[in-house]
């Protein structure tokens, strides 16, 4: 049997595309039409019934092979890109704050007054430097709220610009996820 008999049994019974028998023998589609063009007593001549038959007929088998294989194997939730990004630095936010809780000591942990946070602002007071005399160890907080700032200059804690009490003060009481990690982090020192 030769390539057009095979073309013809597969275009008058099977009923297939021109794409469909293209596909079946790796040419195009444009191949395929040449060929039922030159060979047209070989290939019989579809009415607009039959093609709109044969489309419908497809159609159902598509379908029910999707609706086969959707039945066979769950659906899988898609995770976009945003999503995973966000998974991510959610990880390493907490992750993060659980390294943080556990370099702070308990006491710098605790909210820290307002009486307390003036009293240790007077006591830095004579240790202030300026904008100019700082140098890369010196806490960066802000002693002088008019004329020439002056800082506190008190040695930085790890992973901040500030030192223990003024990041503590910065920090303020976080957010309930923060809290709930320190205080995670705390039962597991």
């Amino acid at each position: 049997m030769t390539d057009i008999e095979t073309m013809a049994r597969m275009w008058n019974i099977e009923g297939l595309s021109q794409g469909e028998i293209a596909a079946h023998f790796g040419i195009t589609r444009h191949a395929v039409a040449g060929l039922i063009f030159r060979h047209r007593e070989k290939f019989k001549r579809r009415n607009e019934r039959q093609r709109t038959d044969l489309r419908r007929l497809r159609t159902q088998a598509a379908a029910k092979v999707a609706k086969a294989q959707t039945a066979q194997k769950p659906r899988q939730p898609i995770a976009t890109a945003s999503q995973t990004a966000n998974q991510r630095r959610k990880a390493f936010h907490a992750v993060k704050v659980a390294e943080e809780a556990a370099i702070a000591s308990p006491a710098n942990c605790e909210a820290i007054t307002k009486a307390e946070a003036i009293a240790y602002d007077a006591a830095r007071m004579p240790h202030a430097k300026g904008l100019m005399d700082l140098t890369p160890c010196d806490c960066r907080w802000i002693l002088t709220a008019d004329g020439p700032h002056m800082f506190c200059c008190a040695e930085i804690a790890p992973l901040s610009p500030y030192c223990q009490h003024h990041k503590a003060r910065s920090k303020g009481p976080g957010t309930k996820s923060e809290r709930r990690a320190v205080k995670d982090a705390r039962k597991a020192a």
